[in-house]
């Protein structure tokens, strides 16, 4: 079958799907977290989703009256589920439609449309809404398991306040509080295999793991977006290489750098709960390998997720960003053009000694 992809090729690797399946293939892998985000924070969530949905489409509806740019419905979805799991379960609709509706429209109709940018549509509507209303991200809602109720004690925005100690004894001072469930596998996982390591996991990472903290859509539903990676990587649909690099970059520089802010010196950073908070998951297997922004050749894609990994580690460690993931693509994305650049027989010759 012919292949109908309107893009270069690029991280999205499958050979026979086209962009109406790959899109809807994306979209498929997100369902679960989304499923998971309306159980921990209530039915309205799906307001949050429904309208970062009608501001992608009034955008591409903009840029078929004024440009006569072809509507990409199945873009439009799969772009709105990203822009909706960065907010939080609480947070007034106006503000997931103004960051899709400003995403969508500056990359897709003033851009070019799909393929034709290096602007992520979410990452770019994010960082505006984001420097544009800056109180609205500084407040979230705990899960249904925890009372639902109304909270301030994000876990980053808690440790960056912090100046020393262990990121799960500063949570545990500002009087984050845990469930149950976090205390009785804790216990359970130390007891049959830790202990006779030598090791002793700290109580709080289930709860990280399962969402049960005050957090956006995107940071509770941790577990299911690296199942839809995971199914994304099986399948086939995105490089692996492009996550993999990224991933083990940022934890080598969260390790490295990362306990110097709480004064503990290098190599002791806290790997496990720089990789279960913000937005990290959510750009490894969704953001990174875009086809709108991720370089071609393969060289230029290791370049590209090595550096993405420096930078948002570093902006995780030492800025004042709440986490620095989307801070730190927006600034990679602007050399995507340099290293889309590089000719492709430099990169096959450079790819053969590895």
């Amino acid at each position: 079958m012919h292949r109908q992809h309107s893009f270069a090729p690029s991280s999205y690797l499958h050979s026979n799907i086209t962009t109406k399946s790959l899109y809807f293939e994306l979209s498929l892998s997100l369902v679960p977290a989304l499923v998971y985000a309306v159980y921990l924070q209530g039915f309205y969530v799906l307001f949050i989703y429904f309208f970062s949905f009608l501001g992608g489409l009034a955008a591409e509806g903009l840029g078929h009256f004024a440009m006569k740019n072809r509507i990409n419905i199945r873009s439009v979805v799969f772009y709105s589920l990203l822009n909706g799991f960065l907010f939080s379960g609480s947070t007034n609709v106006v503000f997931p439609f103004l960051s899709s509706f400003i995403g969508l429209f500056l990359t897709q109709s003033i851009l070019g449309g799909v393929g034709r940018h290096w602007m992520n549509p979410v990452v770019w509507g994010y960082v505006f809404v984001r420097f544009s209303w800056p109180d609205l991200f500084n407040k979230w809602h705990m899960s249904r398991n925890m009372n639902g109720i109304e909270s301030t004690l994000n876990p980053l925005m808690t440790i960056k306040k912090a100046t020393n100690g262990h990121p799960m004894a500063i949570l545990d001072q500002a009087g984050l509080p845990k469930s149950e469930w976090d205390g009785f596998f804790t216990n359970q996982i130390n007891h049959f295999i830790l202990d006779p390591l030598s090791i002793r996991l700290p109580e709080g990472y289930i709860d990280l793991l399962t969402g049960q903290f005050p957090g956006f859509l995107g940071e509770i539903t941790l577990f299911f977006i690296v199942l839809g990676g995971a199914y994304l990587v099986i399948r086939g649909i995105i490089d692996w290489t492009i996550p993999f690099l990224y991933a083990v970059t940022y934890a080598f520089v969260v390790f490295l750098l990362g306990g110097l802010p709480f004064s503990t010196g290098y190599f002791s950073g806290d790997i496990l709960f720089h990789m279960s908070t913000g937005f990290f998951w959510l750009s490894c297997f969704y953001l990174l390998p875009d086809i709108t922004i991720a370089p071609n050749a393969q060289i230029a894609k290791s370049i590209y997720a090595v550096l993405s990994g420096i930078i948002v580690a570093l902006l995780r460690i030492f800025s004042p960003f709440q986490d620095g993931v989307l801070e730190g693509l927006l600034l990679v994305s602007a050399i995507i053009p340099l290293l889309n650049k590089i000719p492709e027989k430099i990169d096959q010759n450079i790819m053969k000694r590895f």
